[in-house]
């Protein structure tokens, strides 16, 4: 048994990663609010928050990452069907984000087929986050199975 320097029990030590995990949520739901709230209410360029943006994308992308390497959220079967239905799901949030964003939000709104034309990038960067993250999600599955043997 090894020491720390702070004896906590299982249960303390619980509520501090449901604390940490709560501000975590917090703080990315804050910033993500803070760059919309620049973006079309000060009417920013991307320019002067890109860096906030970067940050918080690396670090979402990370974080499923890790959820599906070390936490056991696996597919059980690698089912294609499942796979491209959660690939499917996250081109039509993002097709109906920058719909959105092209016709309420901003000043001058992009044509139709102006935003459709943004679809072939939102369908490229959904497939690379899926493909990723599936890729995580298989490492994680036979690093469970391996550890099981």
């Amino acid at each position: 048994m090894t020491k720390t320097t702070f004896n906590v029990d299982e249960r303390t030590r619980n509520i501090v990663y449901r604390i940490c995990t709560l501000l975590y949520y917090v703080t990315m739901l804050s910033m993500i609010g803070i760059m919309f709230y620049r973006q079309f209410v000060f009417n920013q360029p991307l320019e002067e928050f890109q860096d906030i943006a970067n940050i918080l994308t690396a670090n979402v992308i990370i974080l499923l990452c890790a959820v599906f390497y070390f936490s056991g959220i696996t597919f059980s079967k690698f089912k294609p069907k499942s796979i491209v239905l959660t690939f499917l799901v996250f081109v039509t949030i993002g097709f109906l984000f920058t719909l959105f964003k092209y016709k309420v939000l901003t000043e001058e709104p992009l044509s139709m087929s102006g935003i459709f034309g943004k679809l072939h990038i939102i369908v490229i960067i959904c497939g690379i986050l899926t493909a990723l993250w599936t890729f995580f999600a298989y490492l994680g599955k036979r690093r469970m199975d391996k550890n099981l043997e």
